[in-house]
């Protein structure tokens, strides 16, 4: 039952640690939470920001998602989702308010995951970041709601992809065929659909 601990001291997150086995049911692994993530809906130029996670064996590989991730020992929860935000985009995220609280104890099962996320929403500066230095992020793209809302979209050729806000890394150009269906992960298509809802009031 592999999982991730954050040791504050080496500031270094570890994915196996063994369990003391105190009841003696046999060797088994740690599994602590729930675990506090800070995720951000971003806006930028008039569009939502999400990121590909195209690293395999990891939490929603092969999905788009919001900016975001765990927080940091002795950090804020705004603070991290700042600092998720421009780990994975390259924006600075400012105008930050808090948006709210999705603790379903099903949205992040990875690895026996218990994550609760707290949610901010902020308006991006700068520009898409054209590197990714741990690989955990392939593509970033800024989407107009539509396109979120009908989850269908192609990729374009490079100057018309500019034109749409998008930067790639390392995604495989072959996996996204024009009109093709494309899939939000863990629950923020259900994030971004309250979040729009909230806008119409």
């Amino acid at each position: 039952m592999p999982t991730k601990f954050f040791c504050a001291r080496c500031n270094e997150f570890v994915r196996y640690v063994d369990c003391p086995d105190p009841k003696g049911i046999g060797a088994h692994k740690l599994i602590c939470g729930p675990n506090v993530c800070a995720d951000a809906i971003v806006e930028f130029r008039g569009r939502i920001v999400l990121i590909f996670r195209g690293k395999a064996n990891e939490a929603g590989a092969g999905t788009w998602a919001l900016p975001g991730g765990y927080m940091r020992y002795r950090e804020r929860c705004a603070d991290a989702a700042v600092r998720e935000t421009k780990e994975e985009s390259g924006l600075d995220l400012v105008s930050v308010q808090f948006f709210g609280v999705y603790d379903d104890p099903q949205r992040d099962t990875f690895d026996d995951r218990n994550n609760v996320s707290l949610v901010y929403t902020g308006v991006g500066i700068g520009e898409l970041a054209r590197e990714d230095a741990d690989g955990e992020v392939s593509a970033v793209r800024a989407f107009v709601r539509e396109e979120i809302e009908d989850l269908t979209f192609g990729l374009l050729d490079p100057q018309a992809e500019r034109s749409f806000l998008a930067v790639s890394h390392a995604l495989d150009a072959s996996q996204f065929a024009p009109g093709q269906k494309f899939v939000i992960g863990f629950d923020h298509g259900r994030i971004l659909r309250e979040y729009f809802a909230r806008r119409e009031r």
